[in-house]
């Protein structure tokens, strides 16, 4: 179904007494109903709600009417939902309560013991989908009102322990408060967030995007400050007064005596002069452009480049304005576009936060909590519930979306507009079931209708790449771009494409995606195609993707941290000082190295060195980072006492190494020198924690600052950067053997390690020139260093507000000449973004579903998935893999029979579950996997082949027997003798059998052939597992129905002679994703389905093991993230 609408508990006084019941429990005064929810069905765009209300409340008795109808009013009061697009899940009605009073009042006698008054309620909801298939459904749900004083059952202990955990209610929506009618797109980042605001209440119109003027008056303010060669000198005088003198009347004459004043006053503030034009900048690139074609050929040819430079350099800003997309910034006077994401806590009952970098008590590692909470012993939250992580990532995304509301206000005098929808991106190797915790834990804690949980961060940075081609709100711009960077594929129609690989390099966080561009010109065909504009449409698709958890910027950092650790070692060992103080400290260091020197036969080695020497697997070899931790400790992680000390040493090291690594990082200098005040604050936090055993240190301290040289900084990093482009380099190898999908067109770095011109040098080393070169031109190179950190929320931010609105355009555009293009987004979501694998052995494993597969549609509810081809047979630990670099995966998913349980307690009998204890015989029970859109991975498994289910759906059956005649159908076995002619489809508005599709060929049977051996799997008209199995077939997929959604079936003798059959039109919604198959079965009969037929459903393993053929689908449990202690740099072992 493409839209559904269910019901939700919102709390322990309503509870689920069976499907569509709910018992109701009295609590203060009140009786809560189940919240009213819409979803749109996996792979739908949008659908438009018509009508959303009760249409029918029937009170259990006749006296209890009353309370019916009082329910019907509640609920329709708040379903004002009318002619609303609908995407994702949205509220219908939620938080609804009737007074007791009034629920007394109704009509109802006093509750007493065993009174459970009753209502019945039918909801209607009316919809068209986005071509235009219109439906409508009615659910009903049955309300039981328990007794005044009678409280909710106890939950299980799992369940309680769960609700337990919950965040708390953190927003609740007042009445009176408008809501905000975009979006916001939250990026949270482990060192820093930055959110994206999509805002369509203004419309601006400018000749140029404010942000592309702002980049563009910055550029020429550089370019007339610019100094040519010597010879060129006295022309580029003469040429900056004549600007200087025909722009200074747009510059109000006051104050411009010549081009560096001219350029201090593009870098200011801009003049509007109406109509969102910029008089100033316009006439200064007016008089260059002028002065260019009139200059020499030798100014000419050095000013030419450099002019060009300008322009193209504002032309690859984002037209954001133009897009209705903001930047939020939280602080104006700063131009603050990111906050931290590092926290103190500043109560604990109830727990409360605030946004802080340093300091004592400062947690940075927040984000390594979405995988899996942990608890907080010793903080509650508001209810008294001991406080878990997700409440302070809960309180996090609070003051992001409290900041965020109060940025779109534009003024103090405006009220606040409540944001309700939310979209929030992922590092792209999250699993499922921690986005679905995110997801609830943002909808529950900040009282959101919608949450997005569709981006992750490295596809989310890519498609801001592609944002940024397209420059302006002239889409066909965009569209030539990508024509000219892509390759020709196909002639007809004209289709080109690109493969574009990016790679986000954040704090925390390594995220790579492989996009693939199709732009394909699907123009319809006119008599006046001369004069009419073009039609494009564009497919980005997620080719494969990869990622890296723990190799971001603060992997770096740690790296340096050890450094600075080894280096002021080696220092304090050589300095100045009582030689038996060094002498104890060198004992305690080079105590635990072994043969690296501790007696005066055996010289000591440098610290420094060994660090530097080390590979990227670890910060540091783990007998050399024990070593320095001795000399130097800052680690409080096994600490009872002291640890607060230990964490202000670790504190000030680590600014010490981040501030090192962001000045290496920017410039090209040959060495920074860590200043001597800087490292005798250090010491002075390790002597404060008065280590047994280890001597004071400051006192050993030489006067002279630590340098850290450009090759050791670069020998440091380059390990992780390298195994970063290393995993890029797998992606782009292991995707397609095809030569086309294998090219390579284009590479983009963002996050904020991407500013570093290290990374973009490994990058091009191992791509272009490495073992594992890719054909690829490393001119295609683009780095987002200005915004770095807010490209995934902008490009998130874009892709969302297409997918909701569409890009517009038509039959009209095209009729004025206009070329348009059309931005297929969902088609991001129709493949799968990585493959998986079944992990046999530590070192051997068979892969199941490849990446970039294409989902289809698995049922007649358009429900989309991929399936693997081959069933395997069921072994004791069924482990799913998602593979991420060379020999590299993350566990996905499990299932193991010893563990599995159903709901009523029956565990799998081994003997046919697993296989024979000497290896013999394999599982009698074999599994298929699945994955559907959100990568969730499931198995259906089946004892022996899968039936299907193919019911009697009317209208999509077609009986052949009456087409064949009694000659070829046996009357005792109510069954086909034979099949004499080919069955065939075709769109039935096409011109006659042209294009037609064989779907089953004859079938004429020797004596004693079997039919199974035509008609090779198993029906069932009824779902109950006492229904007789039929044999038939499945056919290919069907093609494309015609417009009006038929299709005409046909036989086709020997003889080539056609008899019609009958047309039958397709069910649901039509669209790219839509699938079409047919049956035949051996009694003839003829079906259309919708998707896949469905298998045949068990109810529990037991059924699997008794019915041979039915098939039970059980979701896996999660796999296990693979967090390395040793790469985290907050645990407080480092």
């Amino acid at each position: 179904m493409l839209l559904e609408l269910s019901f939700e508990t919102p709390g322990e006084h309503v509870q689920v007494a069976a499907t569509g019941a709910f018992r109701l429990y009295e609590t203060h005064g009140f009786y809560v109903l189940p919240d009213v929810v819409l979803f749109t069905g996996p792979a739908v765009p949008k659908a438009e709600l018509q009508e959303a209300a009760v249409v029918k409340a029937s009170g259990a008795t006749p006296d209890q009417q009353g309370l019916a109808d009082t329910i019907r009013s509640a609920w329709n009061d708040a379903a004002d939902r009318a002619d609303v697009w609908e995407t994702g899940r949205s509220w219908v009605s939620g938080r609804r309560e009737l007074a007791t009073r009034v629920v007394v009042s109704a009509g109802l006698p006093v509750f007493g013991p065993g009174a459970s008054p009753e209502a019945v309620v039918t909801w209607r909801y009316v919809y068209t989908d986005v071509t235009g298939v219109s439906a409508s459904n009615d659910v009903r749900v049955r309300l039981v009102f328990m007794p005044v004083g009678v409280q909710p059952p106890p939950p299980a202990p799992e369940e309680g322990a769960s609700r337990r955990h919950k965040p708390t209610v953190l927003r609740v929506r007042g009445e009176d408060e408008k809501d905000y009618t975009g979006f916001a797109v939250v990026d949270f980042g482990t060192s820093s967030s930055a959110v994206a605001l999509y805002d369509s209440r203004y419309v601006n119109q400018r000749a140029i995007d404010v942000g592309q003027a702002a980049k563009l008056r910055e550029k020429l303010a550089g370019l007339l400050r610019a100094a040519p060669p010597s010879p060129l000198d006295a022309p580029w005088r003469d040429l900056l007064r004549e600007l200087v003198e025909t722009v200074r009347p747009r510059a109000g004459n006051a104050g411009l005596a010549d081009a560096a004043a001219l350029a201090d006053r593009l870098e200011g503030r801009p003049v509007s002069g109406g109509g969102g034009t910029d008089p100033l900048l316009d006439e200064v690139c007016l008089v260059l452009e002028k002065s260019l074609a009139a200059c020499g050929t030798d100014l000419a040819e050095w000013f030419a480049p450099r002019l060009l430079e300008c322009f193209d350099r504002a032309f690859t800003v984002p037209n954001l304005e133009e897009l209705q997309i903001r930047e939020v910034v939280f602080d104006p006077d700063k131009d603050l576009r990111e906050r931290p994401s590092s926290i103190r806590v500043t109560n604990e009952n109830p727990v409360e936060i605030e946004l802080s970098v340093d300091g004592q008590g400062v947690r940075r590692d927040l984000k390594n909590y979405l995988f899996e909470s942990e608890l907080l012993p010793g903080m509650t939250v508001e209810d008294g519930r001991e406080a878990t992580t997700d409440d302070l990532i809960a309180r996090v995304y609070r003051i992001l979306v409290e900041a965020t509301e109060n940025f779109a206000r534009d003024g103090d005098e405006k009220p606040v507009e409540r944001l309700i929808n939310l979209v929030a991106t992922y590092p792209t190797t999250t699993p499922p079931s921690a986005r679905r915790h995110l997801h609830d834990l943002l909808e529950v804690s900040l009282d959101l209708k919608k949450v997005v949980i569709d981006f992750d961060e490295g596809v989310a940075a890519g498609l801001y790449f592609l944002m940024r081609d397209f420059g302006s709100g002239r889409l066909e711009f965009g569209a030539e771009a990508i024509r000219a960077r892509a390759r020709l594929v196909s002639e007809d129609p004209p289709t080109w494409r690109q493969n574009m690989l990016l790679v986000d390099i954040g704090a925390g966080t390594t995220d790579i995606a492989l996009i693939g561009l199709t732009l394909q010109d699907i123009t319809p065909e006119h008599p006046d195609s001369l004069v009419r504009g073009r039609l494009y449409i564009l497919r980005p698709e997620v080719l494969n993707s990869t990622g890296h958890a723990q190799l971001g910027g603060n992997y770096l950092t740690l790296r340096v941290f050890y450094w600075i650790k080894a280096a002021l070692l080696d220092s304090l060992l050589s300095g100045p000082g009582d030689e038996q103080t060094r002498r104890r400290l060198a004992d305690r260091v080079f105590g635990r190295l072994r043969g690296k020197g501790t007696d005066q036969e055996q010289p000591r080695v440098p610290l420094a060195p060994l660090v530097v020497g080390s590979d990227a697997e670890d910060p540091v070899p783990e007998e050399i980072g024990n070593a320095l931790t001795a000399g130097l400790p800052t680690s409080w992680h096994r600490r009872q006492e002291g640890w607060q000390k230990a964490q202000d040493a670790f504190q000030l090291l680590w600014n010490l190494a981040e501030s090192a690594k962001i000045k290496m990082s920017g410039t090209e200098d040959e060495g920074i020198d860590l200043g001597h005040t800087a490292l005798q604050d250090l010491l002075l936090a390790v002597d404060a924690q008065k280590v047994s055993g280890l001597p004071k240190l400051s006192d050993l301290l030489p006067k002279t600052d630590l340098r850290l040289s450009r090759a050791d900084f670069e020998t440091l990093l380059r390990p992780a950067l390298q195994e970063a482009a290393e995993l890029a380099a797998w992606l782009v190898r292991t995707t397609s053997t095809d030569s086309e999908d294998a090219a390579l067109d284009r590479v983009m770095l963002s996050g904020k390690t991407s500013k570093m011109p290290l990374l973009s040098r490994v990058v091009t080393d191992v791509l272009a020139h490495g073992e594992e070169r890719l054909p690829w031109n490393p001119s295609e190179l683009a780095v987002e260093s200005e915004r770095a950190k807010q490209a995934a929320s902008l490009g998130a931010c874009w892709a969302q507000a297409i997918r909701e609105r569409g890009t517009g355009g038509g039959e009209s555009e095209l009729d004025r000449g206009r070329t348009w293009v059309n931005i297929d987004v969902e088609n991001l979501f129709h493949s799968l973004p990585c493959g998986f694998q079944l992990k046999l052995t530590a070192r051997q494993s068979k892969t199941l579903l490849w990446p970039g597969t294409k989902m289809i549609e698995v049922d007649d509810r358009g429900t989309l998935a991929a399936r693997a081809a081959q069933w395997q047979p069921m072994i004791p630990n069924f482990e799913i893999h998602r593979p991420t670099g060379w020999g590299r995966t993350i566990q996905w998913g499990v299932f193991r029979t010893y563990n599995y349980q159903d709901r009523g307690g029956y565990r799998p009998d081994r003997t046919i579950f697993e296989p024979s204890s000497d290896g013999t015989r394999p599982a009698l029970v074999r599994a298929q996997l699945e994955v559907d859109q959100s990568l969730t991975p499931y198995l259906h498994l089946s004892h022996g082949p899968a039936h299907y289910h193919v019911g009697m759906v009317p209208n999509q059956v077609i009986e052949l027997r009456e087409a064949l005649g009694a000659s070829f159908w046996s009357t005792e076995e109510r069954r086909l003798r034979e099949l004499p002619a080919t069955v065939c489809v075709v769109a039935a508005d096409a011109d006659g059998s042209d294009g037609a599709v064989e779907l089953f060929p004859q079938w004429r049977p020797a004596a004693g052939d079997e039919a199974t051996g035509y008609f090779t799997r198993f029906f069932h008209d009824e779902p109950h597992l006492e229904s007789p199995a039929v044999p038939g077939v499945i056919s290919a997929p069907l093609p494309a129905p015609s417009s009006e959604g038929d299709y005409r079936f046909f036989l086709r003798r020997p003889d080539g002679k056609e008899e019609e059959l009958d047309t039958l039109h397709v069910i649901g919604r039509r669209g790219p994703v839509a699938r079409y198959v047919a049956t035949l079965d051996v009694r003839g009969r003829l079906r259309l389905h919708r998707g896949e037929p469905r298998y045949w459903e068990a109810g529990s393993v037991r059924d699997v093991e008794r019915t041979p053929g039915s098939v039970l689908r059980v979701p896996m449990e999660p796999g296990e993230p693979e967090l390395r202690p040793e790469r985290n740099p907050f645990n407080g072992r480092h």
